[in-house]
Protein backbone atom coordinates (compact mmCIF):
# COMPACT_ATOMS: atom_id res chain seq x y z
CA UNK A 1 0.00 0.00 0.00
CA UNK A 2 1.43 3.35 -0.97
CA UNK A 3 1.41 6.37 1.29
CA UNK A 4 1.57 10.11 -0.20
CA UNK A 5 3.45 12.39 1.97
CA UNK A 6 0.84 14.79 1.51
CA UNK A 7 -1.49 15.55 3.53
CA UNK A 8 -5.46 15.79 2.03
CA UNK A 9 -5.49 19.65 3.38
CA UNK A 10 -3.03 20.67 0.30
CA UNK A 11 -4.61 18.60 -1.98
CA UNK A 12 -8.10 20.33 -1.37
CA UNK A 13 -6.37 23.57 -2.17
CA UNK A 14 -7.98 25.95 0.63
CA UNK A 15 -6.96 28.67 -1.36
CA UNK A 16 -8.72 28.38 -4.34
CA UNK A 17 -11.98 30.43 -5.19
CA UNK A 18 -14.71 28.70 -7.13
CA UNK A 19 -15.98 30.35 -10.42
CA UNK A 20 -18.66 31.15 -12.89
CA UNK A 21 -18.30 30.69 -16.54
CA UNK A 22 -20.45 30.57 -19.22
CA UNK A 23 -22.03 27.60 -19.90
CA UNK A 24 -20.44 25.72 -22.80
CA UNK A 25 -23.94 24.76 -24.02
CA UNK A 26 -26.86 26.65 -23.88
CA UNK A 27 -27.23 30.03 -22.35
CA UNK A 28 -26.51 30.70 -18.66
CA UNK A 29 -23.85 30.25 -16.49
CA UNK A 30 -22.14 27.46 -14.81
CA UNK A 31 -20.08 26.59 -11.47
CA UNK A 32 -16.94 25.10 -11.19
CA UNK A 33 -16.70 24.24 -7.84
CA UNK A 34 -13.47 24.21 -6.13
CA UNK A 35 -12.57 20.55 -4.58
CA UNK A 36 -13.00 21.59 -0.73
CA UNK A 37 -16.37 22.54 -1.26
CA UNK A 38 -17.18 19.45 -3.17
CA UNK A 39 -15.61 17.71 -0.10
CA UNK A 40 -17.95 19.57 2.07
CA UNK A 41 -20.80 18.91 -0.04
CA UNK A 42 -20.10 15.42 0.44
CA UNK A 43 -19.37 15.59 3.88
CA UNK A 44 -22.77 16.96 4.45
CA UNK A 45 -24.45 13.51 3.08
CA UNK A 46 -25.89 11.62 6.05
CA UNK A 47 -24.71 7.80 6.42
CA UNK A 48 -26.49 5.53 4.20
CA UNK A 49 -27.31 8.52 2.28
CA UNK A 50 -27.13 8.62 -1.52
CA UNK A 51 -25.69 11.05 -3.81
CA UNK A 52 -25.17 11.45 -6.91
CA UNK A 53 -23.05 13.87 -9.40
CA UNK A 54 -26.80 15.42 -10.44
CA UNK A 55 -27.62 16.03 -6.97
CA UNK A 56 -24.30 17.32 -5.64
CA UNK A 57 -24.20 20.22 -8.26
CA UNK A 58 -27.36 21.33 -8.21
CA UNK A 59 -26.73 21.44 -4.26
CA UNK A 60 -23.42 23.73 -4.90
CA UNK A 61 -24.98 25.69 -7.35
CA UNK A 62 -28.40 26.49 -5.39
CA UNK A 63 -25.85 27.81 -2.62
CA UNK A 64 -23.96 30.21 -5.24
CA UNK A 65 -27.28 31.28 -7.00
CA UNK A 66 -26.50 34.84 -6.87
CA UNK A 67 -28.09 37.72 -9.68
CA UNK A 68 -25.54 39.15 -12.05
CA UNK A 69 -24.80 42.85 -10.94
CA UNK A 70 -23.74 43.81 -13.98
CA UNK A 71 -27.21 43.05 -15.11
CA UNK A 72 -28.55 46.59 -16.96
CA UNK A 73 -31.23 47.37 -15.66
CA UNK A 74 -29.46 46.15 -12.00
CA UNK A 75 -29.74 43.44 -9.48
CA UNK A 76 -32.53 45.25 -7.30
CA UNK A 77 -34.97 45.65 -10.29
CA UNK A 78 -33.95 41.92 -11.99
CA UNK A 79 -34.92 40.76 -8.22
CA UNK A 80 -38.43 42.63 -8.78
CA UNK A 81 -39.28 40.86 -11.67
CA UNK A 82 -38.20 37.48 -10.01
CA UNK A 83 -40.63 38.26 -7.39
CA UNK A 84 -43.62 39.29 -10.05
CA UNK A 85 -42.98 36.19 -11.17
CA UNK A 86 -43.43 34.31 -8.04
CA UNK A 87 -39.90 33.32 -7.14
CA UNK A 88 -38.36 33.96 -3.70
CA UNK A 89 -35.48 36.20 -3.83
CA UNK A 90 -33.74 37.75 -0.95
CA UNK A 91 -30.82 40.29 -0.64
CA UNK A 92 -27.39 39.64 1.81
CA UNK A 93 -27.36 42.10 4.58
CA UNK A 94 -23.33 41.62 5.23
CA UNK A 95 -22.13 41.53 1.61
CA UNK A 96 -25.33 43.27 -0.11
CA UNK A 97 -25.57 40.43 -3.43
CA UNK A 98 -29.07 39.39 -4.19
CA UNK A 99 -29.74 35.32 -4.62
CA UNK A 100 -32.81 33.55 -5.88
CA UNK A 101 -34.01 31.07 -3.03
Amino acid sequence: MMRSRTSWIPKLRPDQEPKLVEAPVGKGRMLVPTPLLVAEGVRRTRKGQLVTPRTLRERLAARRGRLNPKCPPGPARQAERLRREGHRVSQDRVRGFWSVQ
